[in-house]
């Protein structure tokens, strides 16, 4: 008898405990919110032919998308990871987060290289470098925040946004005709950027002493390091001559807004190198600086993020000794035109 009340009194004792630490879990769990995130990637709306460009969807491709919140005071809440299985599975819409309320900051990173240990706070994670050699077609690295007040339960879309840009040259050919060099042609053609931009945070911000590839030439060890094949450096294989070279030439670097250069940092120039009766000449072009494709409507000189710019060559004459050195107008034509993932109309320079 004894034994059985003091059983049935542990019981109870139990049943209350219990009831207790249910009651205390459902009352913080009721003092956090639900925020949902709808990840919107790119969507590219320019013609995409290269052997690394026939399919557009995979240069939107997310295969790994990383949710970072932190408080106010910049303390990590929050870290979530989808894995490529799971992104197949659960899609990117409507991804759930129990957090508390108030002021936060929210990132989301997909594709990254990186390990996030020792990340635990914002500044941490504002200061941690993404490289351009570690990028690959089909995994590029893209980011996204905002800032929001959570005092109730909400949805917040995010739109991506790659870190790299894309620098297109659709063609190259000469007008030679009526002039000494008619009957020639380019030879020993490469075409190539200098001045690449080599590493950002995740945020795209500029690194304190940024890492610059292929600066004012074209390096050999920077071109092999990377992940993409010809990133940023690619031969030309045939003569060009008036009836032209056709074969589009992706490259991609990162961000280079600058609208005036300094001793130590230049413009990320676009460069046509190519042997012209006998001698080397370089055709630099300042991408998207004024006289190189900017116009007012496209609103941002330099290289923009997530954006494309396209240009053709047309050679007139002898280019420059140096490819950091400009040439006179006489000498190259560029039909240039910028893409924000929306069309804008081409801009046409005579040189």
């Amino acid at each position: 008898m004894i034994r059985r009340f003091f059983c049935t009194a542990m019981i109870a004792l139990a049943i209350v405990a219990c009831s207790k630490e249910v009651e205390t879990i459902r009352e913080v769990s009721e003092g956090k919110k639900t925020i949902r995130l709808d990840i919107e990637p790119y969507e590219v709306l320019t013609k995409n032919t290269g052997a690394h460009n026939l399919d557009a969807k995979a240069m939107d491709s997310i295969n790994i998308l990383e949710a970072f919140i932190f408080k106010e005071d910049g303390s990590l809440e929050l870290y979530r990871r989808f894995g490529n299985s799971e992104i197949v599975q659960v899609g990117l819409s409507n991804l759930q987060f129990e957090i508390t309320p108030g002021k936060k900051h929210i990132y989301a990173v997909a594709n990254s290289k990186n390990a996030w240990a020792g990340v635990t706070t914002l500044d941490k994670f504002l200061k941690v470098p993404v490289y351009l050699q570690n990028e690959r077609f089909g995994y590029f690295t893209m980011a996204a925040s905002t800032e929001v007040d959570i005092s109730e339960s909400i949805t917040i879309r995010l739109k991506m946004r790659r870190l790299v840009s894309k620098i297109v040259v659709n063609g190259i050919k000469t007008k030679f005709a009526g002039t000494p060099y008619e009957g020639m042609s380019l030879r020993s053609a490469r075409i190539y950027l200098t001045n690449v931009y080599g590493s950002k945070t995740y945020i795209g911000e500029d690194l304190a002493e940024p890492k610059i590839l292929n600066k004012g030439k074209d390096i050999e060890a920077d071109v092999l390091s990377t992940q993409i094949p010809g990133a940023f450096s690619e031969n030309i294989h045939t003569p060009v001559g008036d009836t032209g070279y056709d074969t589009p030439q992706y490259f991609y670097c990162y961000e280079n807004m600058m609208t005036q250069e300094t001793p130590d940092r230049k413009f990320t120039r676009l460069v046509l190198e190519a042997v012209l009766d006998g001698k080397t000449y370089y055709y630099p072009v300042d991408i998207n600086q004024p006289g190189y494709g900017w116009t007012s409507a496209i609103d941002h000189k330099g290289i923009k993020r997530g954006t494309i710019y396209t240009y053709n060559f047309v050679i007139t004459g002898p280019g420059s000794d140096d490819p950091e050195k400009k040439i006179t107008f006489k000498n190259i034509t560029l039909n240039a035109s910028v893409e924000s993932f929306t069309t804008i109309p081409n801009y046409i320079v005579h040189f």
